[in-house]
């Protein structure tokens, strides 16, 4: 079938989007292999609202390989990078060598990395259900017994996170499909949910 030249044009866009995203993560694997620093030029950042490049250390790719987990050099902190928000990744720098025992790390379903522990039960209709899988690609990775359908139009997610700031994106945008069950944190789930409603509802 013929496409129109927006149509054309729109793929064009997309394969080169792919195609870039690849690049990067080629380039980091690389870098990660050989222990030798970066730079992410033009990362825009969405929590601090910038573009800027970034001087790194990468340590491993996460999360079906969408993220990167590094040490930042600017900041003198460990990092998580989505590497489709990174614009290229330049490789030939002087001194790139930067050998290290750093460890990797892996993020919860959610993207989050962090040093705590929450046992998290959630109830959800399809449409939640097809949300999570969508913009949580490891979600389908998760084992049967952590995702699992429960009943008619009833999905179960019953994991553990690293912190409750990615569960609470997910469930405010979705609050009226979503059932948070008894566990041994619900009710620490619940409290940071109705705090932070509390704080921005003024």
């Amino acid at each position: 079938i013929p496409m129109s030249a927006v149509a054309q044009e729109q793929r064009l866009m997309d394969l080169r989007s792919v195609s870039q995203t690849i690049c990067n993560e080629l380039a980091l694997q690389e870098a990660i292999d050989k222990k030798r620093k970066v730079i992410l030029k033009d990362y825009a950042s969405g929590s601090s609202g910038e573009v800027k490049d970034r001087l790194v250390v990468p340590i491993n790719l996460f999360y079906n390989k969408e993220n990167v987990y590094c040490y930042d050099l600017g900041s003198k902190d460990f990092r998580q990078f989505r590497i489709s928000r990174i614009g290229s990744v330049e490789s030939d720098i002087p001194d790139a060598e930067y050998p290290h025992t750093m460890t990797p790390r892996y993020a919860d379903v959610f993207r989050w990395l962090g040093d705590d522990r929450f046992h998290v039960r959630l109830k959800m209709d399809l449409a939640a259900r097809n949300y999570l899988l969508e913009d949580y690609s490891d979600a389908g990775n998760l084992s049967e017994s952590e995702f699992y359908e429960a009943g008619e139009n009833e999905w179960i997610l019953d994991t553990h996170l690293q912190g409750l700031i990615g569960l609470r994106r997910f469930f405010l945008g979705l609050a009226d499909r979503i059932e948070i069950l008894p566990t041994e944190d619900s009710d620490a789930v619940r409290k940071m949910i109705g705090e932070f409603l509390s704080e921005n509802l003024k």
